[in-house]
């Protein structure tokens, strides 16, 4: 992820649970110090299909203890809106 004044973070997700075809979760690791649980819920409605994505944060380095507490919680729910609005257009939603 990229974030403000050219900051970077990289998440790497350790998939811990699969309930097809509506749940999946796991443990997000973001350096060496910051965990957080991630899960996706899946529901179908006639032709629309909702994604709720959820992450929570269990443990976090000082740097990214810093950035939560200055506004990044409020930048990661922004970018996290993104992505599940360019996968609704990549798959042919609105």
């Amino acid at each position: 992820m990229r974030g403000p004044v050219g900051l970077r973070r990289t998440a790497r997700v350790e998939l811990g649970r699969l309930l097809e075809p509506s749940y999946l979760s796991g443990l997000a690791h973001v350096g060496r110090e910051t965990r957080a649980h991630v899960s996706w819920r899946i529901a179908s409605h006639a032709t629309i299909t909702y994604v709720v994505l959820t992450a929570t944060v269990v443990a976090a380095g000082p740097l990214d203890r810093a950035l939560l507490a200055i506004g990044a919680r409020r930048w990661l729910r922004r970018r996290f809106e993104r992505v599940l609005q360019k996968l609704d257009v990549a798959l042919g939603g609105s």
